[in-house]
């Protein structure tokens, strides 16, 4: 029996635009799920919305739904964005520990954390 545990996945989409690459990436549990906990739906009951006072964040499924990815290859996908979109608490975790994200510069609404970031 194994004892290797098995870590969470990350949904990562690219998007190409006026020479631009954003790269948005979130956890795979809070893409449209549902869920009680300071989650609500929209009216097809696909998108999540995370909300703190007059704060809020959605999880669009057409913004970050592509590729399930492991956390090794968050690195080289972030690399070479020009604009990253980040949200999940294991996501930022990860472009923390590699360096993309300043801890300090981490939102947190309902519990999630979300970041983004921008090469100049």
């Amino acid at each position: 029996m194994s004892n290797e545990r098995t870590m969470p996945k990350i949904y990562t989409k690219i998007h190409r635009k006026y020479g631009e690459i954003l790269v948005a990436m979130c956890d795979e549990d809070i893409i449209g799920l549902s869920d009680t906990m300071c989650r609500s739906f929209d009216t097809r009951g696909v998108e999540l919305k995370f909300s703190d006072g007059e704060i809020y964040l959605e999880v669009k499924k057409e913004f970050y739904d592509g590729e399930l990815i492991e956390t090794d290859k968050l690195p080289s996908l972030l690399s070479g964005a020009s604009i990253a979109n980040l949200t999940g608490n294991h996501t930022v975790n990860a472009a923390i520990e590699h360096g993309f994200i300043n801890s300090k510069n981490v939102l947190e609404i309902s519990g999630v954390k979300h970041a983004q970031m921008i090469r100049i």
